[in-house]
Formats: C-alpha cells, structure tokens, sequence
C-alpha cells in the first residue's frame, strides 16, 4: 500500500494471466445448470415398502418408470420418512436457481431424529468404461429460514453430498445399481468416496456448525474398508474469524468440488482423492490425499469411476421446535469432467498506488489452489467504505489496471476476484475477494 502522494510510483507494464488449462484439452463429460429441462418432481409412493428407487425410476425401464429422472440424468431415488405428501423429496424448478433467471434442484429435507435416513439422490451413469480420473462440481445453498441443525447433545447429523463410484458391471434392470454393497450382498458399487458435510465431527460434545467433511472410503472386491480403520477421514474448514453456523447458513451459493483418481493396478497405494470449495486457494479450502487403495487385491482397477449420486441422503437430530419440519437445500450447475472447472482461487498480493490525480494502479497475483483452472479475467471492486465496495470494473487476464475518475485526497479501498466465465454455465464461477488493499489517492 502507498498512501504518500508525494512519492509516486510509475505505471507497471501491462501483465497477463495465461489460462492455465488449454482449452484443447477441457472438456465436460457430463454438465447440467437445468435451465433447458421441463420442471419436475420425484414420486413418492408414501409406502415404506414401495420408495422411488431402481429399477422403478431407471429412465430406460422397459415401458418407462412412472416419474422418469430429469431429462439428462440416469435414474434418482427419493425416500420420505413421513410419507405424508408434505413435500417432494427433489424438485426442479426456478427456486432452485443460482442466478437471477433460470432453474435448479430443491432437495427438501424432512427432518425427524438421528438414525432416520431421509432424501436418495440424484444418479448419473457415465457409460461401462469410467474414466482413471475424474473431477465433479456443485454449487449448494442451504435455506437459512428453513434449514436447522440441531443443538441437542450428543449429535451426529450429517448430509452425504455425493457418492463417486464405479458401478463394475454393464447397466441393467437386472442390476441394481443403487445397492450399496459387497457382491455377496448384491452390490455392484465400489470403489466408492462419499463426502458428508456434518454439523459436529464427534458424537458427545456440543455441535459445531459447519464445514467438517467426513471422507469415507469403500473399497473393492469387500465393500467395507480393510486397512484397519473406518475408513472416514475428517477435516473441519477453519473459516477465519466467521462463524461456522454463518458461513453454512449465510444464504450464499458455495462451490463443491472433488476428484478422485483411481490407483493403478489392485492395491497399489496410489490412488487420491482431492477436494475444492469455494476455489480453494489456501490450505484450509483445499485438500488431497494420496496413497488410497481403492481396488485391492481379487478386483480389477477397470472400469474406471462412472457413477455419479449427488444430494445423498440425510439425518438430521433438529431441536424439538423443528422436529417434523421440512428443510430446503438449493444444487445448481453440476459439472463432471476431466479438469478442476470450478471458480478460480483468489488473487493474493493486491497492491494500490495512486501514481496521478484522480487515479489509482493497481496490479496482483493469480491465485494458486494446486489445479489448472479455466480464468476468464478479473474484477476490481471498490468503494471509499471497506464494507461497502459498490463500484466495479470487469477486466481480461491482465495482472493490473489504472482505475480513473477517482475522488482527490479520499481513501479508497479495493477488492479483486478471479472469473471464471465457462461454457460448462450460464451463470459465472467468481472466486472469493482477495485481501483489500487501501490508497489516498493523488
């Protein structure tokens, strides 16, 4: 920062961003922001016997299930607890949408008391021959005015926001792809990494409210992990002077993203996982771990992970007042595909100058959250109140930029986000602000 106008500094060359990932070789294996699709709602039998599942919601049923998926996915499965009509377990619609225009997922949550599962999922099928690696991103939203973690101790709710498996045999009505399992059991579906987001990370102390993800693995030919662990691995976000319950209830759309990377030949320890949110961009936001046997001995490393559950089921232990109730969580753009397509991390090092009357250069850093990432440019938000940056300026993939018509004599406070504007999205991945930098200007 330089807030002397005495001493100016002179105006840096112009700098670009390159776009780390070549456009060559970015590609969608599978996308959808739900604009396109006709609205619609999962069925609900309300019949303990009868939920919505496989092969009853398969889209290619012979005869046609009676509530199809929506129009680009494979299947779902929508399991009410109270079975009283109150609400849809899944709905797409225009409340679900991110941007100001446009549709998304509702998953209403019928909350009840811990040790009742409630929701399904949403099923993609990515064809027999999977992929070694994949990336999968989300955007989600809890409802602030309706969704309430409980208090009461001890408490373990969680929600599962996505199972990335490989279903290890060719799709059929004859197998059920939604059994969760070993073969003995019927089960077709392993590897498998299922991330949960948990109000508290252990069962007998107050719940904290936020981001701590369980990672639990499953393993093929067993099933169940056999490395003499659970298999979870947990990891709480450290949220920087917010509070946990406000950054989960803040009403805002955060990114979700995942990778999974298969190991390379059966119990060679080198498969990962990986995990983004919000663009990463610094340790607490970003997290991978290698040396993961996902195959082991008995099973084969092909097909690779082709099945994708997102909005897995739930069990939320809500305070007394609002037991029974329903509780609203928003998905949008969901995106699996061969790269990290999520926001960019933020841009670090923001530097102001006022080098003239009336103006103010600044220049900056890209942002590194250990992917390639597709970046569209940048944008400066500022304002002459730090909690108040109302003006902005969207620029290309240039590290600085002059910013005229300023105020003489005012301090002036900036902001700069990273974009990403993706063919994946109507709506646009920006990254977190960065750390504001100030300046008197000339």
């Amino acid at each position: 920062m330089n807030t002397d106008p005495a001493s100016p500094s002179p105006s840096p060359s112009p700098s670009v961003s390159p776009n780390p990932v070549p456009v060559v070789s970015a590609a969608a294996i599978f996308n959808d922001g739900f604009d396109e699709s006709p609205d619609w709602q999962s069925a609900e039998s309300f019949s303990p016997a009868k939920n919505a599942i496989w092969p009853n919601t398969w889209k290619d049923l012979a005869g046609g299930p009676s509530e199809p998926p929506p129009q680009k996915w494979t299947s779902y499965r929508a399991a009410t607890p109270k079975r009283d009509g109150h609400a849809k377990t899944f709905v797409l619609s225009s409340e679900g949408a991110r941007g100001t225009a446009g549709k998304g997922i509702t998953y209403n949550i019928e909350s009840i008391n811990y040790g009742t599962w409630v929701g399904g999922g949403l099923d993609v099928y990515l064809g027999n021959e999977g992929h070694k690696e994949l990336y999968v991103r989300f955007y989600l939203k809890y409802d602030p005015d309706t969704f309430h973690w409980g208090t009461v101790v001890p408490n373990f709710a969680m929600q599962k926001l996505i199972r990335i498996s490989r279903l290890d045999v060719p799709l059929t009505a004859s197998v059920s792809a939604q059994k969760w399992g070993s073969q003995a059991e019927g089960g077709h579906q392993m590897p498998v990494f299922f991330p949960d987001v948990v109000n508290n990370p252990h069962y007998n102390t107050a719940p904290k409210y936020g981001l701590h993800f369980n990672y639990s693995h499953r393993y093929a030919p067993i099933y169940l992990p056999t490395d003499g662990t659970s298999g979870v691995d947990v990891w709480s976000i450290p949220l920087g002077g917010v509070t946990e319950r406000t950054y989960v209830l803040d009403g805002k759309w955060h990114s979700y993203e995942f990778r999974v990377l298969m190991n390379g030949a059966p119990d060679a320890p080198n498969g990962e996982w990986e995990f983004w949110v919000d663009g990463g961009g610094d340790p607490s936001r970003h997290v991978k771990k290698d040396g993961i046997p996902w195959v082991q001995d008995g099973a084969s490393v092909s097909p690779g992970w082709n099945w994708l559950t997102v909005l897995d089921n739930s069990t939320i232990q809500p305070d007394p007042e609002h037991a029974n109730s329903v509780m609203k969580l928003f998905m949008d753009d969901f995106v699996a595909s061969n790269h990290y397509s999520g926001p960019p991390p933020a841009p670090i090092s923001v530097n102001a100058q006022s080098t003239k009357a009336g103006a103010a250069q600044l220049d900056w850093t890209a942002g590194e959250n250990g992917a390639q990432y597709l970046l569209s440019g940048y944008r400066i938000y500022y304002g002459t109140a730090a909690d108040a940056l109302n003006q902005s300026v969207t620029l290309g993939t240039e590290l600085n930029h002059e910013i005229t018509g300023l105020t003489s004599g005012r301090l002036y406070y900036f902001e700069v986000t990273a974009v990403n504007q993706s063919t994946y999205d109507l709506n646009e991945n920006e990254s977190l602000r960065s750390v504001a930098a100030s300046v008197v200007v000339d």
